[in-house]
């Protein structure tokens, strides 16, 4: 979007003259209200409210993890969300990472879940910490067994980026957790991926499968946990 086209745009006036969005991205106009009414709410909800830079960060979050995951232009991201500030921004970060969203109903058992990420050909999940009383830890572990194998997402947002096995869940350690081992021993949440794209290449092995032993022991040992 161009500067001209941006300043055409006023807050509010998509109600008035919604002819003069077709050409904008939703995320273009998040970026936009995000730098003009930063603190003004985008999101309300009985439990609080999501302002625009909120919202705007949130997106570039999930961009940022997603540009970390396997897949390239194109590839489907499956997003299992409740329909929160959170979906939204899992969506606009979608768009700004080139990828696509394939959306998961929040209700849906396990199987309904792996069925459309097997369907649409999605590597990475999007999800909360929490979905009706199943963590994301579980999740895993159930996709796993329906033959799923997928990174790992986790919102809100700066939870850090996990594997396609799920590294803390490999190590028998939480996210936070894991996060804490290793800046204890000087690794940076940031440097986080590079592990475990590194421990995940390991798990995968030339035949696809390695055993999970092994990989567990290996992953310690690369993470200094040992």
């Amino acid at each position: 979007m161009t500067n001209r086209a941006a300043e055409s745009l006023v807050p509010g006036s998509f109600a008035t003259t919604p002819e003069s969005y077709p050409d904008h991205a939703i995320s273009d106009i998040v970026r936009i209200w995000a730098q003009r009414i930063a603190h003004q709410a985008a999101f309300v909800t009985t439990g609080g409210s999501t302002s625009w830079s909120e919202y705007d960060r949130s997106a570039d979050a999930i961009c940022a993890a997603l540009r970390a995951t396997p897949g390239g232009p194109r590839s489907r991201v499956a997003l299992l969300l409740p329909d929160t500030a959170a979906v939204h921004a899992a969506l606009c970060g979608c768009y700004r990472a080139g990828r696509v969203a394939a959306a998961v109903g929040v209700r849906s058992g396990v199987r309904e879940i792996a069925h459309v990420m097997r369907r649409t050909a999605a590597s990475t999940l999007v999800t909360a910490p929490e979905i009706r009383g199943r963590t994301w830890q579980a999740l895993v572990r159930e996709l796993d067994a329906e033959g799923v194998v997928c990174s790992v997402v986790p919102a809100p947002y700066g939870f850090g980026l996990w594997s396609a096995h799920f590294l803390p869940a490999l190590l028998g350690l939480d996210a936070p957790g894991l996060s804490s081992r290793l800046a204890s021993r000087g690794v940076t949440k940031e440097y986080t991926p590079e592990y475990v794209v590194a421990v995940d290449r390991l798990r995968l092995g030339p035949g696809g499968k390695t055993d999970r032993g092994v990989a567990r022991d290996t992953a310690m040992r690369m993470l200094g946990l040992r």
